[in-house]
């Protein structure tokens, strides 16, 4: 466990951050962020990804949801994949299965780092063939043809 002061508009912060270390200290670990008194989690982080479990009222609930992200993470239910540029830069990432793609790339994308637990990064090319060109995104076939369908069932019209 580390603890962590941050100051943010004039405020400090305390943390206690648990991490779950790969075997190779050179690829990412999980870390949960709690607060001092470790009575709620924010966030749960995953090398560039995180997310705020704070959907339900119910701390515990909230807690219970991010630990079986940490557990799908560990056993490579889910890894992140990131979306990169030419010059390798991350514009974002999601948490997806072993063999999903995200539904939408924007900033010039390049190519894919899925990243899972305790394993080196892999890099990956896009199959443009499977996305859309939009005006400002790319997005993936069957997410165009779902939200189409989605958009004439309610009368409406798409923005692409």
């Amino acid at each position: 466990m580390e603890q962590r002061t941050q100051i943010h508009l004039d405020k400090a912060y305390h943390s206690c951050i648990f991490h779950i270390n790969p075997s190779d200290s050179s690829w990412p670990s999980i870390e949960l962020w709690f607060d001092e008194d470790i009575l709620f989690l924010d966030p749960l982080g995953f090398a560039q990804w995180h997310a705020h479990y704070d959907r339900w009222g119910d701390e515990r609930r909230n807690l219970i949801e991010a630990l079986r992200t940490v557990r799908k993470l560990m056993s490579g239910q889910l890894c992140l994949v990131e979306i990169l540029d030419g010059n390798g830069k991350c514009w974002g990432g999601s948490l997806l299965g072993p063999k999903e793609i995200p539904r939408t790339l924007g900033h010039e994308p390049k190519s894919f780092r899925r990243i899972f637990f305790n394993q080196p990064p892999i890099h990956e090319a896009i199959d443009f063939g499977r996305y859309w060109e939009g005006k400002k995104q790319w997005v993936e076939l069957q997410t165009k043809q779902d939200t189409e369908k989605f958009l004439a069932e309610n009368s409406m019209e798409p923005i692409w």
